[in-house]
């Protein structure tokens, strides 16, 4: 309309507002509480048996960009800085190729099919076996749906 606009910025008394607000100016910008909330996603999972020195894992991509509200890029910047780093010349971890965490099956045939399937798949049996130990069952489903490094 041509008209001047007025713009309203309110921040709180304490300056709490301010990191948030630098954050979305530079866009890149990655914040303490973020990479400390990464570095939760990563390590604070199920511990590692006595002589194992590492153990494999994933990350799904979408649901790590949608948690942190992070680019891709970012966390991937991370993730290859804790590779890089070393702790008593031991990486933090190891990055692997790419993959997708999670498969999901589902067989239109129903639960018959998803059974033949089985019988002559052994990841997706495992799979199985691994759910039916957690007390899923599957007696009339034809859909299975897990966690591709765990199997």
């Amino acid at each position: 309309d041509g008209l001047p606009a007025r713009c309203h910025l309110f921040l709180g008394t304490e300056n709490s507002d301010l990191s948030e607000l630098k954050r979305h100016i530079f866009s890149n910008s990655v914040d303490k509480y973020t990479v400390r909330k990464l570095m939760h996603m990563i390590f604070d999972g199920e511990e590692t048996p006595q002589g194992v020195k590492y153990r494999e894992m994933a990350l799904s991509v979408t649901d790590t960009v949608d948690t942190l509200d992070l680019p891709e890029e970012n966390i991937s910047t991370i993730l290859c800085y804790l590779e890089s780093n070393t702790l008593k010349n031991e990486s933090l971890l190891k990055l692997g190729n790419p993959v997708y965490s999670q498969c999901r099956i589902q067989c239109y045939g129903g639960p018959l099919q998803l059974k033949a399937v089985a019988s002559k798949s052994p990841p997706l049996a495992a799979a199985i076996a691994i759910q039916r130990q957690r007390g899923v069952e599957f007696k009339d489903v034809s859909s299975v749906e897990f966690p591709v490094v765990e199997v």
